[in-house]
């Protein structure tokens, strides 16, 4: 994976040992699936890969910086080894799109720090654009979309209870249970998965 990370998404994972980020990108699956069973996956392949990438180039970004600067080296070496987790915040099936919101965590994050980060609803996010062929990803800081995936994680709570990481689609509407996602076994709430209908609990009218 390519990746083209803008200098204020680097400066933003540096000084705050974490992003939040939304990727775009195609949803092609074979067999053709749209269950989250299929999704979640292949999402949480992309997160890792990007993840992996992103880590590699602010190693990269690190050491020139220590080539003009020799005296801050072993801070460079430090940086440069740091290991980064991916953790799935959200997938959401636009017909042939798939968009994956998932938060960065370098290693020196602290559990508590992730689990306040992780209950955060409204995030500085930082866009992951597929270029072309899939292989290379422009990475940018995107202030407009703050609003909207905050807005947009407010929605599914109000009918997905969790756990995460949440699970929607535009083109087959969700059906809970007291909370609690179902994609399977449908008939057993009264309705065909044709009819589903977004926010639907057990026993609604």
């Amino acid at each position: 994976m390519q990746l083209n990370v803008s200098p204020v998404t680097l400066a933003a994972l540096k000084a705050d040992g974490t992003i939040r980020c939304l990727a775009d990108v195609k949803y092609r699956p074979v067999p053709e699936s749209r269950h989250s069973s299929t999704a979640f996956p292949l999402a949480r392949k992309l997160a890792d890969e990007f993840t992996a990438a992103l880590v590699a180039q602010l190693g990269q970004e690190t050491a020139t910086r220590s080539e003009e600067k020799p005296s801050s080296r072993t801070d460079t070496c430090e940086t440069a080894s740091a290991q980064a987790q991916a953790q799935l915040y959200a997938v959401q099936l636009h017909r042939y799109r798939m968009r994956v919101c998932f938060d960065v965590f370098l290693q020196h994050c602290t559990p508590e720090f992730r689990r306040q980060m992780d209950e955060t609803v409204m995030r500085p996010i930082h866009v992951v654009a597929e270029l072309g062929d899939g292989h290379r990803y422009l990475v940018d800081r995107k202030l407009p979309l703050d609003a909207r995936v905050a807005r947009e994680i407010a929605r599914v709570q109000e009918c997905d209870q969790g756990p995460r990481p949440y699970f929607t689609d535009n083109m087959v509407m969700m059906c809970y249970d007291d909370g609690v996602r179902v994609e399977d076994n449908l008939e057993d709430y009264g309705f065909s998965p044709s009819s589903r209908v977004r926010g639907r609990r057990k026993g609604d009218s």
